[in-house]
């Protein structure tokens, strides 16, 4: 068994997402931490992504799994911890990769001497992986669940290989977040790693920047963005959380 795996939900819809997939495994081959398997969930309509990990398989070891219809996300992210042999369960979407050549050896050893269920690192932000900007330091915040994340996106975070907290299949724009609040009410806080160890690529193709917003919410010195119908679903969902909590005003 592993020490640790990669999941990767892929969904290439063209050569540009293949070329970041293959620089996240080129990253991931440069790792200084070797106990590691990586797995990938394919979500797209062609077969880039099969031929890419062919090309890999000698380099590390690889699963790979084509879904046999088109899902979400979410689901996609679900297929793929769930194929993982790993003791911890590193998440990394396609077109994001591990800015730090130790990035695995620094979330292994601090898991590894700590009874903490979760880990989020520290990240910053890419458009042409060269030149990096926007470094952050994970919070979290007491309105994270309504969108006030200052955690970043599942690439930042690592989880036990354990009763395995399954995306929401029901949201889109919420579920990052939405999968924080449930990991935060079941196994506590996380552990934050301060380091910089993954990069989150901003680019027009990212399926964050196709949604349409219904709604915005202003306070804090925050504007967060909801589909009001994934809104209506999470006060439903958490209404315990809901009931205690107030809109922030300026």
């Amino acid at each position: 068994m592993p020490k640790i795996s990669i999941a990767i939900p892929a969904y290439v819809k063209n050569e540009t997402d293949l070329s970041y997939l293959k620089e996240s495994f080129d990253r991931i081959d440069q790792q200084s931490f070797n106990d590691y398997e990586v797995v990938v969930a394919d979500n797209s309509s062609n077969d880039l992504v099969e031929n890419l990990c062919d090309e890999y398989q000698d380099k590390f070891s690889l699963i790979y799994k084509k879904n046999l219809e088109h899902v979400g996300m979410s689901a996609n992210s679900n297929v793929v911890m769930d194929l993982c042999n790993g003791e911890y369960i590193k998440i990394l979407h396609y077109d994001d990769f591990l800015f730090s050549p130790n990035a695995l050896n620094y979330i292994v050893d601090a898991l590894n001497n700590s009874d903490k269920y979760w880990l989020v690192n520290g990240f910053n932000h890419t458009y042409d992986s060269i030149n990096f900007f926007d470094e952050r330091i994970p919070k979290y915040t007491e309105h994270l669940l309504v969108g006030n994340n200052l955690l970043g996106c599942p690439t930042n975070v690592t989880i036990r290989n354990k009763n395995i907290e399954h995306f929401d299949t029901n949201v889109s724009t919420s579920m990052d977040h939405e999968w924080y609040h449930r990991l935060r009410m079941k196994h506590g806080m996380p552990l934050i790693l301060n380091d910089i160890l993954t990069t989150s690529r901003l680019h027009s193709n990212s399926t964050t920047s196709k949604l349409h917003f219904d709604i915005v919410i202003e306070g804090d010195g925050s504007s967060w963005q909801f589909i009001q119908s994934e809104l209506e679903y999470l006060q439903e969902k958490h209404a315990d959380f809901f009931e205690n909590w107030e809109y922030p005003n300026d």
